[in-house]
C-alpha cells in the first residue's frame, strides 16, 4: 500500500473520529440535562424515590462513560459480511457502546471477531447459536484525547500494514493497571466470556495478570446485555487484603465502567456484620515473631473446634470462653492484654462471625432503604436484611483461613453461585491459610479455571535470579532485558540502611518499594529515610498485589527467617510461609531488584 492510500485511510478515520466526538459531546450534554431534571424531581420528593435514585445512578454512570468515550471512543474497526444477512456492515468496538455511530461495547458477543484475521469467522451467541461470516477488513487504533496516535489496517487482499504512528514516550505514575481492554488476547477474551453460573479460579505466578483478568471478568458480567440483570454492581462484593489494595481497586474499577461495587476487607465486613465500632483490627498480635506464631497456633486450634456457643454482645466473654481450653497461662494473659487494648485479629473475627451464624442461621447486614414517613416525605432508614451477593470476588484468596472463605460464601445468591477466586496457593504470606480448594468445597472444571504461567512484568535478569535461588518460575522467550540483581550482605543493619539511603538519593522518576518481613524491622526505614512520593516503605504483606520499578528487599537475616527455637507443626508452617513471603517480595520488582541483609536468600530458603 502506497503512502497516498495510507493518507486517504487516515484522513477518513480522522473525519469519522471528529463526527463521533461531536455526537458524543451532544449526547453527554443531553444526559447532563436529564440528570439535572432527576435531581429536581428528587428535591420535590416525588413518589417513587428509589426508582428516581436508581435512574439517577444509571445516568451518572452513563455520563462518566460518555466522558471517557469523548476522548477514546473506539479501538477497532471491522468490516464484516454475515452469512445470514445481505450487504457489508462496518462495526466499531470500544470500551463503552455508542449506538448512534455503530460503536459496540467490547462485551458484545460480536466483539470477539476483533481477534480474528481477515477471512472466515464464527462466534457463539449466549443462546448457543453460532453466527458466521467473512471479516473483510480490520483496522486497529490507539486514540488518546480524541487524537489517533496509532492506526494499522489489514484486509483479505492485503496483509497488516502500519498506516500512522505518532511517537510518544511511555509514562508510568504510581501503581497502575498495565493491561487494558485494547491489549487483551483472544484466549483471555474467551475466559472472560465464560458462563456466569458457578465459581471461577484465576491462578498463576506473580505478575502474570491475574487481577487484570478478574477485573475484566467483573466488567463483562456487569455490562453484558445477557448478564447485567443478574449482576447489579450494588450486589457485588470484592474482598481485598488491606486499605492500600482497596484504594488500588477503587481507582481501577471505574476505568472499566464499574461503579457502586462494594470493595472491602474481611475485617471491615466482619465488624460491620457484628456491629463492632469500638475496636480496631490488627493482622497479628503479640510481642516477638515467636510469640505471635505460637498465639496464632493456639487460636487456629480453637477455631477448628468452636461451635454451638451462645453468641452475646460482650465480646471479651465470648473469646475468653472460646479460647479457654486451648490457651496456656501465657496466652491467657496475652488475650487479656489484647482485649484491654480493644483490638481483634482475623481469628477473633472469624470465631465471632462463625458463632453468630450458628445462632442466627444467616448473616444479617444493615442497609439503607427509603421509606415514606407520616408527612409523606421519603427518608432513608437503616434496615437489616440477609447478606446477599450476586458475585463475590476474593483477591489474594490464598491468604484467607478456610473458615473465612466459608463465611463469605454464606451470602452468595443461589441464582448465580458466582465466586471469583484470584490467587496462587504458593504465594501464601500468612499462617494457617487455605491449603486446598477442596477445603472450601470447591472443585474447578477445566473451563472454570485458568492458570497463567508466564510472567511478563519483570526483566529476564530478575526472573533468572528468582529461579536460581530455588523457586519454580517460567521465563518467557521474549522478555525485556534489565540490570543484574544486586545481592549484598552487611555485618549490621545500620550499614544496610546507609546503602539504601544512597540508592534512594540517586532515584529520580521510578517507583521504589522498600520491603521487609515485619513492621518492626521496617520502622527504622520509615524514620530515617526522607519523605518521597516515589518511595514506598512497607511490609511484604502490604506490598502483595502491587508492583514497583525497583524493589529493595531488606532484613534478609536468620533472626527473622530461621527461628531455631520453634519446633513441630508451628515450625513447618512458618518455614512454608517464609518461603512464600520471599517469593512475593522478589516478584514485586519490574526493572531492578536489590536483596540486602546479613545472610543470602539461599541460606534461608527451603
Amino acid at each position: 500500500m502506497d503512502d497516498t492510500k495510507k493518507k486517504e485511510l487516515y484522513d477518513k478515520e480522522k473525519q469519522f473520529l471528529q463526527k463521533v466526538s461531536t455526537d458524543i459531546i451532544t449526547s453527554k450534554q443531553e444526559t447532563e440535562v436529564f440528570v439535572r431534571k432527576l435531581r429536581d424531581d428528587l428535591r420535590k420528593q416525588a413518589d417513587d424515590v428509589e426508582y428516581l435514585i436508581e435512574m439517577l445512578m444509571h445516568r451518572l454512570e452513563r455520563q462518566k462513560q460518555l466522558e471517557f468515550s469523548s476522548k477514546s471512543p473506539y479501538f477497532v474497526r471491522c468490516d464484516m459480511e454475515f452469512d445470514d444477512e445481505k450487504g457489508i456492515g462496518t462495526y466499531y468496538f470500544g470500551r463503552f457502546p455508542f449506538s448512534n455511530d455503530a460503536i459496540y461495547s467490547w462485551v458484545a458477543p460480536v466483539a470477539s471477531v476483533r481477534f480474528e484475521s481477515p477471512g472466515k469467522f464464527f462466534y457463539t451467541l449466549p443462546s448457543g447459536e453460532k453466527r458466521s461470516g467473512r471479516l473483510l477488513r480490520k483496522d486497529q487504533f490507539m486514540i488518546v484525547n480524541n487524537k489517533i496516535l496509532f492506526m494499522s489496517t489489514e484486509a483479505t487482499d492485503y496483509s497488516r500494514e502500519l498506516v500512522y504512528q505518532e511517537y510518544f514516550s511511555e509514562r508510568k505514575v504510581g501503581f497502575v493497571l498495565p493491561e487494558i481492554v485494547e491489549q487483551m488476547e483472544k484466549a483471555q477474551d474467551t475466559i472472560i466470556r465464560s458462563h456466569y453460573f458457578g465459581s471461577f479460579l484465576i491462578s498463576g505466578a506473580a505478575g502474570s495478570g491475574k487481577t487484570t483478568l478478574a477485573l475484566h471478568r467483573v466488567a463483562y458480567l456487569v455490562q453484558s446485555p445477557e448478564t447485567e440483570r443478574l449482576f447489579q454492581p450494588s450486589n457485588i462484593i470484592v474482598f481485598v487484603q488491606d486499605s492500600s489494595t482497596k484504594k488500588y481497586f477503587s481507582a481501577l474499577l471505574p476505568e472499566l465502567g464499574i461503579y457502586r461495587v462494594n470493595i472491602t476487607t474481611f475485617d471491615e465486613w466482619a465488624m460491620k456484620l457484628l456491629e463492632i465500632s469500638n475496636m480496631r483490627f490488627v493482622r497479628r498480635y503479640g510481642g516477638t515473631e515467636t510469640e505471635k506464631d505460637s498465639y496464632e497456633h493456639s487460636k487456629n486450634k480453637a477455631l477448628q473446634i468452636v461451635s454451638g456457643s451462645t453468641f452475646e454482645k460482650q465480646i471479651s466473654k465470648i473469646l475468653t470462653k472460646a479460647y479457654e481450653s486451648f490457651f496456656s497461662d501465657d496466652h491467657k494473659k496475652l488475650l487479656e492484654r489484647q482485649l484491654r487494648e480493644k483490638v481483634l485479629d482475623r481469628f477473633d473475627l472469624t470465631i465471632l462471625l462463625k458463632l453468630k451464624l450458628l445462632q442466627e442461621k444467616e448473616l444479617m447486614e444493615t442497609v439503607g432503604k427509603f421509606k415514606k414517613n407520616k408527612n409523606g416525605r421519603y427518608v432513608k432508614k437503616l434496615i437489616k436484611q440477609p447478606a446477599n451477593y450476586s458475585l463475590i470476588v476474593i483477591d489474594e484468596a490464598e491468604n484467607y483461613l478456610q473458615e473465612q472463605i466459608r463465611l463469605m460464601k454464606v451470602g452468595i445468591n443461589p441464582d448465580t453461585n458466582a465466586v471469583i477466586y484470584v490467587g496462587d496457593l504458593v504465594q501464601q504470606t500468612l499462617l494457617y491459610t487455605i491449603k486446598d480448594w477442596g477445603d472450601v468445597h470447591e472443585g474447578f472444571a477445566k473451563d472454570r479455571q485458568v492458570i497463567l504461567q508466564k510472567v511478563y512484568r519483570s526483566t529476564r535478569q530478575i526472573l533468572e535470579y528468582i529461579k536460581s535461588v530455588g523457586f519454580k518460575i517460567e521465563i518467557p522467550a521474549k522478555l525485556k532485558e534489565g540490570k543484574a540483581v544486586v545481592e549484598k550482605v552487611f555485618p549490621a543493619k545500620q550499614e544496610e540502611i546507609n546503602y539504601v539511603k544512597e540508592l534512594i538519593s540517586k532515584n529520580k522518576n521510578h517507583t521504589v518499594g522498600i520491603l521487609a518481613k515485619t513492621a518492626e524491622y521496617i520502622e527504622d526505614y520509615k524514620k530515617k529515610l526522607p519523605v518521597n512520593d516515589k518511595v514506598f516503605v512497607m511490609t511484604i504483606n502490604e506490598a502483595q498485589g502491587v508492583e514497583f520499578d525497583k524493589v529493595i528487599l531488606v532484613g534478609i537475616n536468620k533472626e527473622l527467617y530461621r527461628n531455631d527455637k520453634t519446633i513441630g507443626e508451628i515450625a513447618k508452617e512458618r518455614k512454608r510461609v517464609n518461603n512464600d513471603l520471599i517469593y512475593v517480595a522478589l516478584t514485586r520488582a519490574m526493572s531492578e531488584l536489590y536483596v540486602l541483609g546479613t545472610s543470602t536468600i539461599k541460606e534461608l530458603l527451603f
